[in-house]
C-alpha cells in the first residue's frame, strides 16, 4: 500500500512538473509573440510618422502662399501677429500695422531673426478715417501691382463692463474699432482686390466669440429696478 502511494505521488509530481513545463513554454511563446508584435507595432508607427511627415511636406506645398499679397490689421499683436507670420512662412508677402511703434519695432527685430524679410508694416490706426487712408498709402507702396489677394480683419477692442454702464464714448470706441473699421476699410481696399480677375480675393473678418455665446450678465430686458 506504501509503494502505491508512493508510485501515486511520483505520477502527481510528474503531472505537476508536466504542467509547469507547459506553462513556461507557452509563456516563453507569448513573450516572443508579444515582442514580435511590439517590432511590428513599432515599424508601422515609424512607416507612419513618415507618411505623415510627407503629408505635412505635401501639404506645404499645396498651402503655399507664394506670389500672394495679404493684408493684416491689428498684426503686432495675438491672433493679427499668429496670421501674419504664417502667411510669411508660406511664401506671402504681408502687410501689417499697429498704433504702437514700439510694439511695431520689437515684431521686426523678431521677424527678422527668424528669417521673415517679407513682413512690411507701418503705424497706422484703423478704427479712425485718417489711419485708414494711411494704410492705404502703405499699401500703395508695398505692392507695385496694386494687387490684394487676402484683407484679413483683424482689428478689435473691449471694455469688460455691462452695456448699461457704457458711456457714449466707450460705445462709439467700440464700434468704432470692432465695426467701422472692417467695413470702411473693405470698402477703401476693393478696387485692389477687385484686381484680382483669374482667381478672386478673400476677405476675413475675425470677431469675437462673445457674438456665439451667451452673456455672463442678464439682458437689459430681465433688468429690473432694485426696488421692483
Amino acid at each position: 500500500m506504501y509503494s502505491n502511494c508512493c508510485e501515486k505521488l511520483d505520477n502527481l509530481i510528474g503531472f505537476l512538473l508536466f504542467g509547469l513545463g507547459l506553462l513556461s513554454l507557452n509563456f516563453h511563446q507569448n513573450q516572443k509573440a508579444s515582442k514580435r508584435q511590439l517590432q511590428s507595432q513599432i515599424l508601422r508607427l515609424s512607416e507612419s510618422g513618415k507618411s505623415d511627415a510627407a503629408s505635412i511636406s505635401a501639404a506645404s506645398e499645396r498651402w503655399s502662399l507664394k506670389g500672394k499679397n495679404i493684408v493684416v490689421t491689428g498684426g503686432t499683436l495675438g491672433i493679427g501677429k499668429a496670421i501674419g507670420e504664417e502667411c510669411a512662412r508660406l511664401g506671402a508677402t504681408v502687410l501689417t500695422c499697429g498704433r504702437k511703434s514700439e510694439n511695431l519695432i520689437a515684431c521686426f527685430q523678431e521677424w527678422q531673426k527668424a528669417g521673415l524679410k517679407n513682413i512690411h508694416g507701418c503705424i497706422a490706426d484703423v478704427s479712425t478715417p485718417e489711419g485708414r487712408n494711411a494704410f492705404i498709402s502703405s499699401i500703395e507702396r508695398t505692392f507695385p501691382n496694386q494687387i490684394i489677394h487676402v484683407l484679413v480683419n483683424n482689428v478689435g477692442t473691449n471694455i469688460r463692463k455691462r452695456a448699461i454702464e457704457y458711456t457714449d464714448e466707450e460705445y462709439h470706441q467700440i464700434m468704432q474699432t470692432n465695426l467701422n473699421s472692417a467695413f470702411f476699410l473693405t470698402k477703401q481696399v476693393y478696387p485692389y482686390l477687385q484686381k484680382n480677375d483669374n482667381e478672386g480675393s478673400s476677405v476675413i473678418n475675425v470677431g469675437s466669440v462673445a457674438g456665439k455665446c451667451c452673456s455672463l450678465f442678464p439682458p437689459l430686458s430681465t433688468l429690473q429696478h432694485p426696488s421692483c
